[in-house]
């Protein structure tokens, strides 16, 4: 039962590691989005 837990648990962090990672990279890419736009809007 305790095996399980750990399981669930193990699963659960990778996933939030990976809601992170993407979080991450969406802010890094609205920043390059944010940078480069008066390049082309100018």
């Amino acid at each position: 039962m305790l095996e399980l837990f750990f399981l669930q648990l193990a699963f659960y962090y990778y996933l939030f590691q990976k809601i992170i990672l993407i979080k991450q990279n969406y802010i890094f890419f609205a920043f390059l989005c944010l940078e480069w736009s008066p390049l082309y809007f100018s």
